[in-house]
């Protein structure tokens, strides 16, 4: 499968070149289309369907803006891959613009505006998690320096979530042509519920001989497994009320703990051949 549309909005620093590459990269692998969004103004409207999701931004991003769009030429010049420039398709009352479109996955940082203080470690910007929650697409969460990944690794514990999650890693590993590894924490049923999820989705033949169940005495000490070199893709799940910022004890374990540029799959976003 082709992913077709990559959304990523550019932060006008040596950072922002940095997951700008990562974004690149994804694009490359898959021969998905690159479209960037270059930010005049401190936030910006994102209209997802029926949704609007303002994001505000910190300073970086229009530092400099007569710059902002020579220096993300020159960072995707070694790339391979040209930028689809976005402009916004209209305007809110209040002269906020409005980025429309149908994308199929979008990069950001993990931060897109400087964070309030919050009882949550800082693994992860409000916004973004609120993206990671609501959006209609997986988000690419790219490293700063940017990690070039030879291969994919999913975390599979047998959930619709998961299952939506490891369909992604697949179609990815597949049209980068690098090694895919799912990896089971073998905990409270995980081992059953992942076993049985494979031959319900038919995926038992195919997929099995990537899965490998491992033993650790927490699920911490299972992301040891995980190569330096892997792109990891993973479920995320939402929550309402007080807990609606927080996308599950593995996710969130991923965040604190693991370097590697992250491919969050969350509720909203469907299985890659339905996007």
């Amino acid at each position: 499968m082709r992913f077709k549309r990559v959304l990523h909005v550019f932060r006008n620093t040596p950072q922002g070149r940095e997951t700008l590459l990562g974004a690149a990269e994804l694009c490359h692998a898959t021969r998905s289309q690159l479209h960037v969004y270059l930010p005049e103004e401190p936030r910006f409207t994102l209209q997802l369907d029926a949704d609007l999701i303002e994001v505000p931004l910190d300073r970086s991003y229009t530092l400099d803006p007569e710059t902002a769009r020579r220096h993300a030429e020159e960072t995707l010049e070694t790339t391979g891959v040209t930028a689809h420039w976005v402009e916004p398709s209209h305007r809110l009352a209040s002269t906020m613009p409005v980025i429309q479109g149908r994308f199929h996955v979008m990069s950001c940082p993990r931060s897109l505006s400087t964070p309030a203080p919050s009882p949550l470690p800082v693994t992860l910007g409000s916004r973004v998690r609120r993206l990671v929650r609501s959006a209609p697409f997986p988000l690419l969460i790219p490293t700063a320096p940017n990690l070039v990944w030879s291969r994919v690794t999913a975390f599979f514990a047998g959930s619709k979530h998961a299952l939506r999650a490891l369909l992604w890693a697949r179609d990815i590993a597949s049209n980068a042509g690098v090694p895919l590894e799912i990896l089971t924490h073998a905990e409270r049923g995980a081992v059953r519920q992942a076993e049985r999820a494979l031959k319900e989705s038919g995926l038992e033949e195919s997929l099995g001989p990537h899965w490998r169940v491992l033993e650790a005495p927490a699920f911490t000490s299972l992301l040891w497994e995980v190569p330096r070199e892997s792109l990891v893709v993973a479920g995320a799940f939402g929550r309402s009320g007080v807990k609606a910022q927080f996308l599950g004890s593995r996710t969130e374990a991923m965040l604190a703990h693991l370097p590697n540029p992250l491919f969050l799959v969350g509720p909203a976003a469907p299985a890659p051949e339905e996007s």
